[in-house]
């Protein structure tokens, strides 16, 4: 604590710092976990809208998935949305089970990277 101060530095605000990161981590971390979760759900409405030949509501929910992906750095997601939302606009509903197919899985990859980057919980000695 000495030599903090002596530093002028409090060490209790280097630990209010250190908490406000580890907050910001996990606050990030939930978000980019929630986004494939949620997505997920949202590979079951593409496909229901397929199967009704809905286009337009596919190219929707193809740009919406895009939008997410990109604010999250989450690229192969992004691009197979965009292939969704490409096939919906030009109504070919045909390709589409496979490329839900594909998002689905890329979903569940960039769930595990998220999981596995995360920061782990330290224990003070």
């Amino acid at each position: 604590m000495r030599t903090a101060l002596a530093h002028g530095r409090d060490s209790s605000s280097d630990d209010a710092t250190a908490d406000a990161d580890d907050v910001e981590a996990a606050t990030v971390n939930h978000i980019t976990l929630r986004f494939p979760d949620d997505t997920i759900g949202r590979c079951d409405e593409i496909r229901a809208a397929a199967d009704r030949g809905e286009a337009h509501t596919v190219q929707i929910l193809g740009n919406d998935i895009k939008c997410g992906a990109a604010r999250l750095a989450l690229d192969e997601v992004r691009n197979l949305a965009a292939a969704l939302e490409a096939l919906g606009r030009n109504t070919r509903i045909d390709p589409m089970a496979a490329m839900v197919d594909l998002l689905e899985s890329e979903l569940a990859s960039a769930r595990r990277a998220v999981v596995d980057s995360a920061p782990q919980p330290t224990c003070l000695p």
